[in-house]
């Protein structure tokens, strides 16, 4: 009885876990998320967004940061490197011409069958061709590495105009912590002038007897 009991059990408990195990959770869903869609133009970005400022000064120095930095530097030759990439590409898909020339020459080696006139005569020979190759697209290799090379020189593009927008923020930034430091220690200064006549004040109102010592 107790055996019957026991394999009982097991057999519910083991329907209890396939029954588990068979309930499949709910596919994921990603919430949805309305956000306000911003206006085309307020993706662009003036290239020339300091100007606004009217500061001379910054201007000078934005410019000679944009003249001489590396990074900038690198990041326009990788436009011309991707540039010439996918005008290569683009060669892939027109008519291409191979030209061969080729020339030489070579003396008669002396046999006994050769007359005097025949003796040490050199003979040139001259070979010239051209061909003309073009590549047929069926699968649509060539227009895909045109468009893998127009993506690139997109993304270099990209990256030239990342660059130096952080270039500019970053000098701009500079610029504006240093004049703001500039203002405070004009405040800074005229506020220990204010403290020091202050103190001669009540420096001569002590000799007076006008005042207190500890003022």
């Amino acid at each position: 009885m107790r055996l019957r009991i026991n394999a009982f059990r097991l057999l519910a408990l083991s329907a209890t876990c396939l029954a588990a195990c068979s309930t499949a959770p709910p596919p994921y869903e990603r919430p949805r998320i309305d956000l306000p869609q911003a206006p085309a133009a307020a993706l662009t970005i003036e290239r020339q967004w300091w100007k606004a400022f009217a500061d001379p000064a910054l201007d000078g120095l934005i410019e000679e940061a944009l003249a001489n930095n590396l990074d900038l530097a690198k990041a326009a030759a990788n436009i011309e490197e991707a540039r010439a990439n996918a005008g290569m590409a683009r060669s892939l898909s027109t008519p291409r011409i191979d030209g061969a020339f080729s020339t030489g020459a070579k003396q008669r080696e002396l046999t006994f069958a050769l007359t005097d006139q025949d003796i040490n005569r050199t003979t040139t020979s001259t070979t010239a061709g051209a061909a003309l190759n073009w590549e047929i697209d069926l699968w649509g290799r060539i227009r895909q590495m045109n468009a893998a090379a127009q993506a690139r020189l997109a993304a270099s593009e990209q990256m030239q105009g990342a660059v130096a927008l952080s270039l500019t923020s970053a000098v701009a930034e500079s610029w504006f912590q240093l004049r703001n430091l500039d203002d405070k220690l004009v405040v800074t200064r005229n506020a220990a002038n204010y403290l020091k006549s202050i103190s001669d004040l009540e420096y001569r109102r002590w000799q007076a007897a006008a005042g207190t010592e500890l003022a």
